[in-house]
């Protein structure tokens, strides 16, 4: 898309007009990934100085983590992250309006370095611990405890063997993932972590799961309410945890989100779920 296209938002078109141009794979994704966001944004009905903010963060910020441009089809790519089947490292979303609150834009991107899936970087966490410090040194209240409890908790930490294992083919793939929430009071971070420990295919059994949340919320009733529905239900038992996330805010006011899988869609097995078995009530 050449600089002064018209067919894109206002904010788009008077921002690229006069941003410089970068290196060229920095270029190629402002070029493919800006104008979405700005029709995301736009569609949301932010106000216009609020687009500004979100495609000037999405240019000096994610932009630059988000690796090599694609190479011709057919060649492989240095990483390939897990969040679109093609490997492009970046997903968008919209967190739909209520009665009381207009919509929210958000997305992630999986920053990778140039060093990923090499000796020196086998599970392409550089780039994610690179834009999380500077984030900390830049933007106030960012609190980077939780992110640094679970990267030393979810991962080992001798690069030799995920080398040895990548060699023997089982290639490390996506691990961490940053997200931006572009919210009225402000903007909001979350990290997103995929356990990768030696000798296990990216599921690990729910003991390691214990094992790294004891130590920051050892008493907590929501998190042994959620830790006993699969260990003693049915429906709980199918499930398989992926994920888990954080707020990257001070630890009073973060969130911490466990992800599960079901292979289930029958809507008995989604209300047990989302009821923890009858342990959560709604009206709803």
């Amino acid at each position: 898309m050449a600089k002064g296209d018209l067919d894109t938002t206002a904010a788009w078109q008077s921002l690229n007009l006069y941003l410089p141009t970068r290196t060229h794979d920095e270029d190629y994704w402002w070029q493919k990934s800006g104008p979405q966001l700005a029709a995301l944004v736009e569609g949301a009905e932010y106000p216009l100085a609020k687009q500004y903010e979100a495609l000037l963060f999405h240019y000096h910020w994610m932009v630059p983590y988000m690796g090599p441009s694609p190479l011709p089809e057919g060649a492989a790519r240095q990483w390939k992250s897990l969040l679109q089947p093609d490997g492009t490292p970046i997903e968008c979303s919209w967190k739909w309006n209520t009665s009381r609150s207009p919509p929210d834009i958000r997305y992630d991107i999986e920053p990778i370095g140039p060093l990923a899936g090499t000796k020196a970087d086998p599970l392409n966490q550089h780039a994610l611990r690179e834009m999380l410090h500077r984030l900390a040194g830049q933007v106030p209240n960012v609190d980077l405890t939780w992110c640094d409890h679970f990267l030393s908790t979810l991962f080992d930490h001798d690069l030799s063997k995920y080398v040895a294992e990548s060699a023997a083919g089982k290639r490390p793939t996506t691990s961490g993932v940053i997200a931006a929430e572009f919210l009225e009071s402000g903007t909001r971070f979350k990290t997103y972590f995929q356990p990768r420990k030696l000798g296990y295919t990216g599921i690990i059994p729910m003991k390691m799961w214990d094992e790294a949340l004891e130590p920051i919320d050892p008493q907590r009733a929501a998190r042994s309410m959620v830790k006993d529905f699969p260990e003693s239900t049915a429906a709980g038992q199918t499930l398989t945890c992926f994920s888990i996330a954080v707020d990257v805010v001070k630890l009073e006011k973060s969130r911490l989100k466990w992800y599960f899988n079901t292979p289930s869609t029958a809507f008995s097995i989604v209300r047990e779920v989302m009821t923890l078995g009858g342990r959560l009530s709604s009206p709803h």
